[in-house]
């Protein structure tokens, strides 16, 4: 029986920075704990978990040099909206 160490996964100079990028926001965002998922599950639908996550503008914010919302705001922002919709106000996808 002959103990190999794993291949080493080789990335382009492309691939190495969007995953890098990826990764970064998935730490800014807070992904792990808002949603209890690993990096490699939110990587095959990032936007799709962002927006789960209730961080949504996380993309915008961190394009304005500012960090996304932290846990508490979130969920502060996801009872808002949740208020003023269940007060026939406008809703978060307007």
């Amino acid at each position: 029986m002959s103990s190999s160490s794993p291949k080493p996964l080789l990335f382009n100079a492309h691939q190495q920075a969007l995953l890098d990028a990826w990764a970064d926001i998935y730490v800014q965002a807070h992904i792990a704990e808002l949603l209890a998922i690993p990096l490699s599950s939110f990587l095959t639908a990032p936007r799709h978990f962002l927006d789960l996550a209730g961080q949504d503008t996380a993309l915008t914010a961190i394009a304005n040099g500012h960090r996304p919302l932290l846990p508490a705001q979130v969920a502060a922002s996801q009872r808002i909206w949740n208020s003023w919709g269940n007060q026939g106000g406008a809703t978060h996808d307007e």
